[in-house]
């Protein structure tokens, strides 16, 4: 079993109320996203901050360095992602909202958990809206799709299972 799922079945009380108010925000997160295309700044300025004092105070998922070096990792890599696509493509691939929301992620789940939070981001979006397109032959591959709530759920499903790299690792041993 990954060491993260591991570790959360052993939360402390200000681990639980940090999770429970972060959830809270992610889910007000998702939720205006899908509305307006827009992730707001507080929600996920409360995700990063209660994810930093955890790291601090009580490192039990992610060391304080480890998650620092996540929120750099989160922050700067989706920012390159949006700023390469942005100039070979000339249109906007990633929002700031998910740039700074990446950065969150990482505070919560270090580097290596933010390209689990990336994947299962992508692959849960994905899925839906081809789903929901299927279901309705409306919208075209060119339609915004917002993508903060893909990455609320990733992030959530990172910290139930882990990150994807052990899964990998054991797949091809």
């Amino acid at each position: 079993m990954p060491e993260t799922a591991v570790l959360l079945n052993n939360l402390s009380m200000w681990h639980c109320f940090a999770l429970s108010i972060s959830l809270i925000c992610l889910i007000w997160t998702s939720y205006v996203d899908l509305k307006t295309y827009i992730l707001p700044d507080i929600f996920t300025a409360i995700v990063f901050v209660f994810g930093l004092f955890t790291a601090l105070f009580d490192p039990l998922v992610v060391s304080a360095q480890g998650a620092l070096f996540g929120a750099f990792a989160g922050t700067f890599g989706s920012w390159l992602l949006r700023e390469i696509v942005l100039h070979w493509q000339k249109k906007e691939a990633l929002g700031l909202g998910d740039v700074k929301l990446f950065g969150a992620a990482g505070i919560w789940v270090g580097a290596e958990g933010v390209v689990s939070v990336a994947f299962y981001g992508s692959l849960i979006t994905i899925v839906v809206y081809a789903l929901i397109w299927a279901a309705t032959r409306r919208g075209s591959l060119k339609a915004l799709i917002p993508y903060g709530p893909g990455i609320c759920v990733g992030l959530v499903i990172t910290l139930l299972i882990g990150p994807i790299g052990p899964y990998f690792v054991q797949l091809f041993n």
